[in-house]
């Protein structure tokens, strides 16, 4: 029996960076064969426009070692990844899995998440399936470490594709650089530190374990990232020489709803990037996501913490001057924005009190609801 065609999923937020990558790989597996994703344009009005009068368009390029294979335009209705995916990368690789290709680079849309992207692959290449026959190799997301403070503030995909790859691959050199991605990629993640390098094989050799990839984004399960080359630990913070830094802010107790939404804008000053998890003591029950970036704050509803127990943790990475301290003000407003043991003393004093969170986080009865409410 054959054994599976890899198929590597290749991520990026920039243009130059993600054409080097594919052109390395092309260079080191003269039998790859490169299918590239770009959406451009207006999706339009709403669900309901017509494919034909959409201004989406997707392009599809199919490369190998000899050039382009073709190039290809498709009308879409939304600027969405994962019906790009669906409607289109999927037949084109299975076609090339009928031709015989040996190996295959799908190479996202700028921007575009990898885990989505892998959720719909792993089916795709169940039995029975249209990819049946391909097996998912390493993720691997190509960045730029001499603009990753930029992109940071401007662009949140950066964390996401760091915390979900596989294999983070580097192009340029920059040390601060190298330290964010350290301080923020997975722990089980591989990193080459130049583009330049044979990472393709590593790509292809591993196999993506979409279960690790879907715990290393739940906040209830993930934790700090990869961690530093060389670091110093002053005051509980962990100081990379470069000047990056990272601290893990815990307590079993909760949030208080109102002092959170006051605090938010200290717990993520611009130059920090964070990600946790927490609980409030009026719904003791759901898990709430935190997520950071750039001075923005994104909250929201993770699930029941079923059988995890309830906590409050924060892991903040920053970048700047570590002589100042930063964390420190940090820390002081992690604290003040915890509940105190006597406020949540009694749970029951917490029913019927005007929820600031609610805009955000929803009815605290959603996260039981099997059905939508009666109307």
């Amino acid at each position: 029996m054959d054994s599976p065609t890899p198929v590597v999923v290749l991520a990026s937020t920039d243009p130059t960076v993600r054409e080097t990558a594919i052109a390395t790989a092309l260079l080191d597996r003269p039998d790859l064969v490169v299918v590239v994703h770009d959406l451009t344009g207006d999706p339009g009005p709403g669900p309901e426009t017509d494919p034909a009068d959409s201004a989406v368009t997707l392009t599809r390029r199919v490369l190998d070692w000899a050039g382009a294979r073709e190039q290809t335009e498709v009308a879409l209705e939304h600027a969405c990844a994962g019906c790009a995916l669906r409607e289109d990368a999927v037949p084109a690789i299975a076609a090339l899995l009928a031709d015989g290709a040996s190996a295959v680079l799908l190479a996202l849309p700028l921007g575009a998440e990898i885990l989505p992207a892998t959720r719909q692959l792993a089916h795709e290449t169940e039995p029975g399936s249209r990819l049946f026959g391909a097996r998912l190799a390493h993720t691997v997301a190509a960045l730029d470490p001499g603009t990753i403070r930029a992109d940071l503030v401007d662009d949140g995909d950066v964390v996401a594709h760091l915390v979900t790859a596989d294999l983070v691959v580097l192009a340029g050199h920059d040390d601060a650089g190298r330290d964010l991605v350290d301080a923020l990629r997975s722990p089980t993640s591989a990193l080459v530190a130049d583009l330049c390098e044979p990472w393709l094989a590593l790509a292809l050799a591993g196999e993506h374990d979409l279960e690790d990839a879907e715990e290393r984004c739940d906040p209830v399960t993930s934790g700090p990232g990869h961690g530093f080359r060389h670091v110093d630990e002053a005051d509980g913070v962990r100081i990379a020489a470069s000047g990056v830094w990272q601290v893990e802010l815990t307590s079993e107790r909760p949030f208080h709803p109102e002092r959170l939404l006051a605090l938010a804008a200290d717990l993520a000053p611009e130059a920090t990037t964070s990600r946790g998890v927490f609980w409030l003591p009026n719904r003791p029950d759901t898990a709430c996501g935190w997520e950071a970036t750039g001075g923005g704050v994104l909250i929201g509803v993770a699930g029941p913490w079923e059988e995890s127990e309830p906590q409050t943790r924060l892991v903040v990475v920053g970048h700047g001057d570590a002589g100042l301290a930063p964390w420190r003000s940090i820390r002081r407003a992690f604290l003040r924005a915890l509940a105190t043991t006597r406020e949540t003393a009694e749970p029951a004093a917490w029913l019927g009190r005007p929820d600031p969170l609610a805009r955000f986080l929803g009815d605290p009865a959603d996260l039981y609801r099997t059905s939508p409410p009666a109307a």
